[in-house]
């Protein structure tokens, strides 16, 4: 079994005084099914930032694809999914 925890929206580094805003970039994780065990990607930086929100490394769309690939035996293409899987995730 493989469990994937994925927010849809990030959150902006800045406070707007209420919180903060919904951003671009958030932390995925996966657990179980044979996966690597080890982080990918790396820490963001916070004050390189995009239009006030932190830079994304790796598109959600490839770890979809990785997961359609070697976990269910998809071809993520036949869906139109055009993003590289993520090599060393399982």
């Amino acid at each position: 079994m493989t469990i994937v925890v994925f927010s849809e929206f990030g959150r902006r580094v800045k406070d707007n005084g209420k919180g903060s805003n919904h951003g671009a970039a958030a932390p995925m994780f996966i657990v179980g099914g044979s996966n690597k065990g080890s982080i990918i990607g790396n820490n963001p930086n916070l004050t390189d930032l995009a239009n006030s929100d932190l830079k994304y490394e790796i598109d959600f769309r490839s770890v979809y694809s990785s997961l359609l690939e070697n976990k269910l035996s998809f071809n993520p293409k036949k869906i139109g999914l055009k993003n590289k899987s993520i090599e060393g995730l399982f």
